[in-house]
């Protein structure tokens, strides 16, 4: 299945409760052969709150234009911005206690534990809507998603529903890997051996020409790298958290290591996208959004890329963000 028409297809799973629920016809809780039955019918719009600027926002809207006008049941998306993490959670808090709720929001996993205290919840079980055989994805479909990947985005506290869907991928760039002799790397140990050695000196070796990751810092993507070092974001009784242990630690020292080797940096805003596309770094873990952005900065000839899972602690039983 090709990135676009996959994209395509999350963005339809995503609606297609909200759509149902809009018809006032069978719930999030029936059986798929039920969601099965129903006839979706138009028009109908739908607004989604988001937090995305910048390219993230571009990609956002692209994907979001591409479902409007490729779907064939009458339904559009109108995106609304709602500022910081922290603001949209807040607003959509506002909008529980007040029944005023947009069709969909954009959450992280706390966000989602908060919002699933409401009585009656807000939140709806994407899973009978994956599996749905009209409506869902199909097996192609799903497999090119990291089934790991998926698994994280089921909640064991709410009887391990799948609830939200992942984002957070990692980059690569294959022409490097390929320059330098070396494979994907799948632990957290072997990244760090292939992206320091991606690092590239200038001629005149005064300067790095290439680097090994373009590192991204955002709340989203630190909740990956703790998560797929095997730690957890709370503790057990979800009272107290736990992403300052030993996993977050590890984390932030890669980070505080490599951009003292010089084999990674910090970007300036979305600098690294073209980075990417030119060949100057090799890694970079951020959400799938980006891929249309990343794409549209290469350049001819343009290199030979892949979209990864973050590395792991272990890759037999991987684990990512949102």
């Amino acid at each position: 299945m090709s990135r676009s028409v996959l994209a395509r297809a999350l963005i339809a799973i995503l609606l297609l409760p909200l759509v149902i629920a809009c018809d006032g016809t069978p719930t999030a809780t029936e059986a798929p052969s039920a969601i099965d039955q129903i006839d979706l019918k138009g028009p109908i719009a739908l607004t989604l709150w988001h937090t995305q600027t910048g390219g993230n926002a571009t990609a956002l809207q692209a994907m979001v234009d591409d479902f409007n006008t490729s779907n064939t049941h009458g339904i559009t998306v109108q995106l609304e911005f709602q500022g910081t993490y922290t603001q949209l959670y807040q607003k959509t808090l506002a909008a529980i206690n007040a029944n005023t709720l947009p069709e969909m929001a954009v959450a992280q996993e706390s966000f989602l534990a908060d919002y699933m205290k409401a009585t009656p919840s807000p939140v709806v079980e994407l899973g009978p809507y994956v599996d749905s055989k009209r409506y869902g994805l199909t097996k192609d479909g799903l497999d090119d998603i990291f089934k790991a990947a998926v698994d994280a985005n089921r909640f064991a506290q709410f009887g391990d529903k799948l609830l939200s869907f992942p984002l957070a991928k990692r980059y690569q760039n294959d022409d490097i890997l390929k320059e330098l002799g070396m494979s994907s790397p799948k632990t957290w140990d072997d990244f760090e051996k292939v992206a320091s050695a991606a690092k590239k000196m200038s001629a005149d070796g005064k300067t790095v020409a290439r680097y090994g990751w373009a590192v991204i810092s955002s709340d989203s993507t630190y909740n990956g790298w703790v998560l797929s070092r095997g730690g957890r974001l709370m503790a057990e009784d979800n009272k107290t958290v736990k992403w300052d242990g030993a996993e977050g630690l590890a984390s932030l020292q890669l980070v505080d290591k490599c951009i003292k080797a010089q084999w990674c940096y910090a970007p300036k805003a979305f600098d690294y996208q073209s980075d990417f596309g030119s060949g100057r770094v090799a890694f970079v873990m951020e959400s799938s959004t980006g891929r249309p952005l990343f794409k549209s900065a290469m350049k001819d000839p343009k290199p030979n890329w892949s979209i990864v899972s973050i590395p792991q602690k272990d890759p037999s039983n991987a684990h990512t963000v949102m």
